[in-house]
């Protein structure tokens, strides 16, 4: 916070203020524009003392009061619901597909039959978990106008991709038994490479459900880093996309090098081992950063939208923190000086 911007008398100092200070101050009144509190003092990199609300977002209705990251949302809960519940289910479904690697390395073949109970539960939670991350990912199509038809129709399209990748996971996931000897390195049977491809399959829909669905969340996220201070990763996406495509590559080197009877290479079940660990885990990682983004994201769209009218004319009965001159649209954009 600072105190009050104060002219330097040296204009060469003052230049190279200007230009090298990214901590500027805000030298006249500034309404929040959420609860109308006075910002003025604050650094344009603060918060609102108040509310939270950072101050790039109440300059940025000031300055385009219709900007799109402004744009009043139709539900909020519905969209800060949808965006926890795909990031949290997701996250829980490939955990319950990372179960039966643990228990294998816990336990290995000394407990067959408990494990053979674990790896249907495990199934079926990732199975229940995919479709709940589906209807919340249906949540995030359209939350507010101005949003574009290439972006809802990718989204539908990612959506409907959940579909075959919720039946691949319980072909995967009932056959798997079979499928994990890979990380076993143990005798292989004749479903072995049938389960394997089902796997290259499912990482491909991953990667276009991610790929279909990131301009919409996009846009949420440009809401958030507008209106809230907490930072937010925009390329999370991204490299989820890539870890997905990394573990499905790492699958594909088992699938070429599978014989007929489902044995594969030392070098190519190192190759693809690493690839698929690898790719799995950075996955993982990359889900478990979205939710966190996903806590961040939600608290921004929670935020109350400010309308244009109140953008212009101030909040009624919140005005008394601002000094006189600075009522209406021109006291506003005067005391926003940077």
């Amino acid at each position: 916070m600072g105190t009050g911007a104060q002219e330097p008398d040296n204009p060469d100092v003052q230049g190279k203020g200007a230009v090298g200070s990214l901590g500027r101050e805000l030298g006249g009144d500034l309404p929040c524009v959420v609860c109308g509190y006075n910002l003025r003092g604050l650094s344009i990199l603060a918060a609102c003392p108040e509310c939270g609300t950072a101050v790039r977002g109440t300059i940025l209705a000031v300055v385009d009061p219709l900007a799109r990251e402004l744009a009043p949302i139709r539900n909020r809960w519905a969209v800060a619901a949808g965006l926890l519940l795909w990031t949290g289910f997701g996250l829980v479904a490939v955990l319950a597909c990372w179960w039966p690697h643990v228990f294998d390395y816990l336990y290995g073949s000394a407990r067959p039959t408990a494990r053979r109970g674990m790896v249907i539960e495990a199934n079926v939670v990732a199975v229940v978990c995919v479709v709940l991350s589906a209807i919340g990912a249906t949540m995030l199509l359209n939350p507010h106008k101005g949003i574009g038809s290439g972006a809802r129709l990718a989204g539908l399209i990612g959506v409907l991709a959940y579909f075959p990748v919720a039946w691949l996971v319980f072909r995967t996931g009932g056959g798997g038994e079979e499928e994990l000897r890979i990380f076993l390195g143990a005798d292989y049977v004749e479903s072995v490479p049938r389960a394997v491809g089902l796997r290259v399959v499912v990482a491909g829909f991953v990667v276009g459900i991610v790929l279909a669905l990131r301009p919409t969340v996009r846009v949420l996220v440009a809401r958030s880093l507008a209106l809230r201070s907490g930072r937010v990763d925009r390329q999370t996406l991204l490299a989820m996309a890539l870890a997905s495509a990394v573990a499905g590559s790492g699958y594909a080197v088992w699938l070429a090098a599978m014989s007929g009877d489902g044995h594969v290479g030392e070098v190519a079940w190192l190759v693809g081992l690493v690839l698929v660990g690898l790719g799995s885990a950075l996955f993982t990682l990359g889900l478990a950063g979205s939710l966190l983004d996903s806590l961040r994201i939600a608290r921004a769209i929670m935020a109350p939208s400010p309308t244009l009218n109140e953008v212009i004319e101030g909040r009624s009965g919140r005005e008394q923190n601002v000094s006189a001159g600075a009522g209406g649209a021109g006291g506003g954009a005067a005391g926003g000086r940077l």
